[in-house]
């Protein structure tokens, strides 16, 4: 979703990360939907230097829509943002969003540290599906209300263990 991303400010080898959203025009979500999926399956299987590639939905309104990507350095950005499927996504999407002239937002950010690609699977819903978890993290899914939620937990560092105990109302912390 990155063809036009914002002026790097970024050490050459760097990883990239783009936050892009977009806004979907009421009546457009299922086209929507399927060039999401083709522009997702098509960069997943064959971009070089992708990280990660997600694509969510807002889920109290299908017309907003969030990319979340990740690049080796902003050649392999530039590599994707000039593939056939790019422009054609960018092509097709400028009758499906509410501002054609200005069809994605996108954020540059740095991740706080490299972050190791994701092996995708293949999938019939690009948009929806999540990655597999990391290794030594696992994932959950809970139904709260009318609210799906999905936890990845796990990893180690600073935030983990026994020393970093949230307190309970009544409890003091570390019990």
């Amino acid at each position: 979703m990155s063809a036009e991303d914002p002026a790097p400010a970024t050490v050459e080898h760097e990883q990239v990360m783009l936050v892009v959203r977009l806004d979907t025009r009421p009546g457009a979500q299922a086209r929507m939907h399927d060039a999401l999926t083709r522009l997702a399956d098509a960069t997943r299987r064959s971009d070089r230097g992708l990280v990660r590639f997600e694509v969510g939905l807002d889920p109290t309104d299908d017309t907003r829509v969030v990319g979340y990507e990740i690049w080796e350095s902003q050649d392999a950005l530039a590599e994707h943002s000039a593939k056939a499927h790019t422009q054609e996504f960018l092509t097709s999407v400028r009758d499906l969003v509410v501002n054609p002239a200005a069809p994605l937002h996108a954020e540059r950010w740095r991740p706080l540290s490299p972050e190791t690609p994701v092996r995708y699977a293949a999938s019939t819903d690009a948009v929806r599906a999540p990655a597999a978890a990391p290794p030594g993290f696992r994932s959950e899914r809970r139904k709260i209300g009318d609210a799906d939620l999905h936890y990845v937990i796990g990893g180690s560092g600073p935030l983990g263990g026994e020393h970093h105990r949230v307190g309970v109302r009544g409890c003091p912390r570390g019990q």
